[in-house]
């Protein structure tokens, strides 16, 4: 923060707390400063938006199969079973 003249304490708020907001939403930023010898202060908002979620990604795997086996008898597959 940047003060006039420079270096001045401030004391910042948000909603009323001083805990600074994690959450998603709308917040009432006040900034006032704390000397004896200069006032002032200025008001405003702070939005937080949620960060999207990522795309759940769905897959449908199919499976193949190869069977490969000798042919006999005229091109029939002699399979084990």
């Amino acid at each position: 923060m940047t003060t006039q003249p420079s270096g001045l304490p401030v004391n910042i708020t948000y909603n009323g707390t001083s805990n600074s907001p994690a959450a998603a939403g709308i917040y009432t930023v006040v900034a006032t400063i704390q000397s004896d010898n200069y006032q002032g202060g200025i008001t405003n908002s702070l939005a937080i938006i949620a960060a999207p979620r990522p795309a759940t990604a769905t897959a449908n795997v199919m499976y193949g199969f190869l069977i490969s086996a000798p042919l006999v008898n005229g091109g029939a597959p002699d399979l084990p079973w």
